[in-house]
Formats: C-alpha cells, structure tokens, sequence
C-alpha cells in the first residue's frame, strides 16, 4: 500500500504487489508480468528473403517456440532507449554505438516501443524498465520483429 494510503486494492487484499499509474487511476498487477530477457529473444533464426513490393532482400524470422509462447504475453524488459524519430522508440539490448542499427548487432537486439504516453522524452542510450505486450512481427516491413504494444514506463 502507498505511503499515507488508507485503501487497499484487491490485488493487496491477496497479498500480491501492484503498481498504480498516475493519474489513471488504473491498477496493474506486477504478478502477471513476465520477465523478458534479450537472451530470450535470441531464439529466432533469420534468413534472407525477397520483398518485391520493396525490391530488396530482408532478413526474415522464423520465431522459436519459446519466443512464440510469450507472444502477445504482458512482459517487462530492460534496455537502451535509442530515439528514432521524434515521439518514436527502439529499446535495445546494446548501447547506440554498438547497436543493430550502427555497431552490427543482430535484429533480435532491438524492440520497437509503441508507448501508450506518446508525449514522453528519452535521451539516447537512457536505460529504461518498460512494461507492455510483446507482439512478434514477421510479415510488415516497415517495423521491427519485437514491438511492445501499450508500452509504459516501469
């Protein structure tokens, strides 16, 4: 229970822990997460295939099964925040300078945040808690394999 609370939610009553967001008032209860890890992620496979509607070749993922069963999951995972555009996120495993992006770091390193607070500000390399739900991405070009969906600030 907060400091200088004097209710308990449900989720106390039964003992477990949970986190209020400001000002939503709504109540998440950390139980359900699961801790994800970038070692975890690492069990995918690539290969290289062509995209005719964009006439490149792309490495395409072919997810594991242990991959595939957190898909669509509530999740927690840390990393680097890596600024893409404005209001727009990756977290990864590594630092910027040795990223997917720029140091040769391998897809499954990155995660595309789809952050609930579309106002909200990082700096690059800023390392971050996030909590939200992992969707896996093998068929939109145009995003990363890993997105958190409804991302929040842990």
């Amino acid at each position: 229970m907060a400091c200088g609370s004097s209710h308990s939610t449900s989720q106390e009553a039964a003992g477990g822990p949970t986190r209020i967001e400001a000002g939503s008032g709504e109540v998440t209860p950390i139980n359900d997460l699961q801790d994800l890890s970038w070692q975890q992620l690492q069990d995918v496979t690539f290969e290289d295939r062509y995209y005719e509607d964009i006439e490149e070749y792309l490495l395409f993922p072919a997810f594991g099964d242990s991959v595939k069963a957190l898909a669509g999951q509530p999740v927690k995972i840390a990393g680097y925040v890596l600024p893409v555009e404005p209001g727009r996120y990756v977290l990864s495993a590594n630092p910027f300078s040795s990223c997917f992006f720029c140091g040769g770091a391998g897809p499954e390193s990155v995660m595309e945040l789809e952050l609930r607070d579309t106002t909200l500000l990082f700096y690059t390399d800023e390392w971050r808690t996030f909590q939200g739900r992992l969707q896996l991405n093998d068929s939109n070009v145009d995003k990363l394999n890993y997105i958190l969906e409804e991302a929040e600030v842990f």
